[in-house]
């Protein structure tokens, strides 16, 4: 077992909110168009949408411990550090990995019921993925790579 540690302290897993253990068992439901998905995809998921929507929110005290850490891959890793200097500002907090994990629980947290709901609400129509497609690229042609 592999787990990043900070003066002695163990991060070994990253947390939801206890409320919000349904909204990701919901998107695993075999009518989702994430029925596929793994625990930390859907984790990576929701950070990205809360981190997109910039909704960050706090896990409180009541939290389940949902992905531990060394399932994600190198890849996946660098994503949750790239929002944690993002949102800070600084590199320096990737000397702090719980700092850095409880950056992205806050956006996962943020983003479960936009994703919930753009993946499988009744006010949405068509794909999730031809939507999100459509958004990704709409986002694209803002950063003009010329």
């Amino acid at each position: 077992m592999r787990a990043d540690k900070k003066d002695g302290i163990t991060v070994d897993r990253v947390y939801i909110r206890e409320k919000d253990r349904e909204d990701f068992e919901r998107l695993r439901d075999r009518d989702s168009p994430l029925c596929k998905c793994e625990n930390k995809e859907l984790f990576l998921l929701a950070m990205a949408t809360g981190f997109y929507n910039g909704t960050k929110i706090e896990l409180g005290e009541k939290k389940f411990g949902f992905v531990r850490i060394e399932y994600f891959n190198r890849k996946e890793k660098a994503i949750i550090y790239a929002v944690a200097i993002y949102d800070t500002g600084t590199i320096e907090v990737l000397h702090d990995k719980r700092k850095v994990y409880s950056i992205a629980e806050e956006y996962a947290t943020g983003g479960i019921k936009l994703l919930k709901d753009k993946a499988i609400g009744v006010d949405e129509f068509g794909s999730y993925f031809k939507r999100l497609e459509i958004e990704l690229l709409e986002e694209i042609k803002k950063l003009d790579l010329r």
